[in-house]
């Protein structure tokens, strides 16, 4: 029951209550009680003739309202009937065949949605045959006639049905596209976009969205619809968005992108497609946790999972953007973490990532954010260092050094073995580098290295 039904039975109770109370009063307080009427009875009869009409005419106004069209189509039929007779009464004159012939396609496209309208045409089109046959025309007269109601008739109700079907495909279409746009799962926001004098996107408004909106930016309805974005976005939040939706008002191109809101702490994937007149929808979709995923694992893709240092993978494509002319000189230091073989056998394998654990810890805590500091094997670590010479490097390794030497893992101290090397010239090979460092790192760990 709509909210109008409703309103118009509450006020046919209480029109009918107060003829009732005006009735019933009138006749219980002097007859019956013996107390005086103030209100003459001609004057509650008055009024409860009137509350009481009100009712009615309510009744008679829904009656025709529901029944308009066939009040109408009463009337046009009635009308042509009375022209036949007419024209059966007093003879056929061009007044009388042009209203006749007239009034069939008024019927027709008024009544369009009738399916018996077909039936309807071919009675009156016999009645009107046959009482033109009644007024004796000449045959030719009475061919022209024939041939002009049938045409008449056909066409305008071929037009009809024609007019039906289109309206029948189109409140279809609509209907389609309102189930899509209030049952889809993704947030659906009809906008319009607003221009400055010099034609340029400044702001845009929400016309309409669906429940979905709701869902997926936790924004209710009845406090963004009619509203301009810069109402309920930050404007630093709004200015990208008003740039990509006003590229799809101005060049009537639609637009995919994704985009993080600050103000709503999720991500959205957008797709943007232009209606003309400044409008376009937007369709939302919640790409955060999707987002949180391909975050974690591309951080797994290029971190070792142990320590979380960088892995090989990483530092072999950071050595592709790495090792370019502008950043020479380019120095390597590598790292062993020394008998860690022998640490896994005697302790077991979770005392040996403690030791790996305690020795990435170092290298984080005292390298810079710009210096690349990698895990390359089970116990080899890498740092590369870009536009420093082999004097830099020498002093990283002796910070780290001391560093490691105020480390220790359940009573067993740190002992690691270093080599490094620089690649001054652009012509040398980094792999030279490379094998020069970890040259000089084997070395150290012969009998008599250098190492903590």
């Amino acid at each position: 029951m709509t909210k109008s039904v409703r309103t118009l039975r509450i006020l046919r109770i209480a029109s009918g209550f107060a003829a009732f109370l005006y009735l019933i009063f009138g006749l219980l307080l002097e007859p019956v009680l013996g107390v005086d009427d103030l209100i003459p009875l001609t004057h509650r009869l008055l009024f409860a003739a009137a509350f009481g009409g009100l009712v009615i005419l309510s009744y008679i106004i829904s009656f025709v309202q529901k029944h308009m069209g066939i009040l109408f189509y009463t009337l046009a039929v009635g009308a042509i009937v009375n022209l036949i007779f007419m024209g059966v009464q007093e003879g056929y004159d061009a007044g009388a065949i042009v209203a006749l012939l007239l009034v069939i396609p008024v019927m027709n496209f008024l009544f369009y949605r009738w399916k018996a309208l077909l039936y309807a045409n071919i009675l009156l089109l016999l009645g009107v045959i046959g009482s033109f046959i009644i007024s004796s025309p000449s045959p030719l007269n009475l061919l022209l006639f024939i041939v002009s109601s049938i045409a008449i008739s056909g066409a305008s109700f071929w037009g009809a049905r024609r007019l039906l079907s289109t309206e029948q495909r189109a409140e279809k279409s609509e209907k389609l596209y309102t189930n899509l746009f209030y049952n889809s799962l993704e947030g659906i926001a009809l906008h319009e976009m607003i221009l400055d004098d010099k034609g340029k996107p400044v702001d845009y408004i929400f016309l309409e969205a669906n429940p979905a909106f709701e869902a997926h930016t936790g924004l209710r309805l009845k406090d963004v619809l009619g509203k301009r974005a810069t109402e309920v976005f930050p404007c630093k939040e709004c200015i990208s968005f008003i740039e990509a939706y006003g590229t799809v008002v101005q060049t009537e191109q639609s637009v995919v992108f994704e985009q993080f809101s600050e103000f709503l702490q999720r991500f959205y994937r957008v797709a943007a497609y232009p209606l003309g007149e400044k409008q376009f929808v937007a369709v939302f979709e919640d790409i955060t946790e999707r987002k949180k995923v391909e975050k974690q694992t591309l951080y797994l893709s290029f971190h070792d999972q142990l320590t979380g240092l960088y892995n090989r993978r990483f530092y072999e494509e950071e050595l592709k953007r790495t090792d370019v002319p502008r950043n020479l000189p380019i120095s390597i230091i590598m790292a062993d973490l020394d008998d860690l073989k022998l640490t896994n056998d005697t302790f077991g394998h979770q005392a040996g990532d403690e030791l790996l654990k305690a020795l990435a810890n170092v290298l984080k805590n005292v390298c810079r954010k710009d210096e690349i500091v990698a895990r390359i094997g089970g116990d080899e670590f890498v740092i590369l260092l870009p536009k420093t010479g082999s004097q830099g490097a020498e002093k990283l390794v002796e910070r780290i050094k001391s560093e490691i030497s105020k480390n220790e893992v359940s009573g067993v101290n740190l002992s690691v073995s270093f080599g490094w090397h620089t690649k001054n010239m652009e012509n040398e090979l980094f792999e030279n580098v490379f094998k020069q460092a970890e040259d000089m790192m084997y070395h150290q760990k012969n009998p008599g290295r250098n190492s903590h």
